[in-house]
């Protein structure tokens, strides 16, 4: 199934709390709200409701919250203000993990925001020239797309929470 990761919006007055109580602030089942799945009768294996529950508004970064966070860090100096939008790590147990929660208040999310805007596909070129064990096999191009696409997303997302002055509580699990 693997690691995937999970933004919502948070009322920025919510903030304090969700630092506090972050499991309270998540969705019971992101990845259903991500990929907008019906909801099946545990018994009897039927569908609850056959139409697709309609996607909430959330940024989802599937997989590839790992390679923003080669992206967003910086080898040889500081990392950009663009990484605690994906910082963390999930504790690994013998049972599996436990996921790792993140809460940006508005003035987080702005800042954030600000530095992602200023990540380009040259930068996304700059990763993948140095790293060649980032890409799976030897399509650069296809892993040249698909964190394109995710960035993509996480700039707009973050865009769309700094006009609404809001914060965000993420999930890596």
């Amino acid at each position: 199934m693997g690691i995937r990761y999970y933004a919502y919006p948070l009322p920025d007055s919510q903030v304090r709390f969700a630092r506090l109580e972050p499991e309270a602030f998540m969705s019971r089942d992101p990845l259903a709200d991500a990929w907008g799945l019906i909801e099946v009768d545990s018994e009897t294996g039927q569908p609850i409701d056959p139409e697709p529950r309609p996607q909430p508004e959330m940024l989802y970064l599937d997989k590839c919250w790992r390679e923003l966070q080669w992206l967003f860090g910086d080898e040889d100096g500081p990392f950009r203000r663009s990484f605690d939008l994906v910082r963390g790590e999930v504790t690994m147990t013998p049972c599996g993990w436990i996921p790792y929660f993140g809460v940006l208040d508005a003035d987080e999310v702005r800042a954030v925001a600000q530095n992602l805007a200023e990540v380009t596909a040259a930068d996304v070129d700059h990763l993948l020239e140095g790293h060649a064990e980032l890409y799976r096999g030897d399509d650069v191009d296809g892993e040249r797309r698909y964190i394109l696409e995710f960035l993509g997303r996480a700039q707009q997302f973050l865009a769309s929470m700094t006009k609404r002055r809001s914060g965000l509580i993420y999930m890596i699990g």
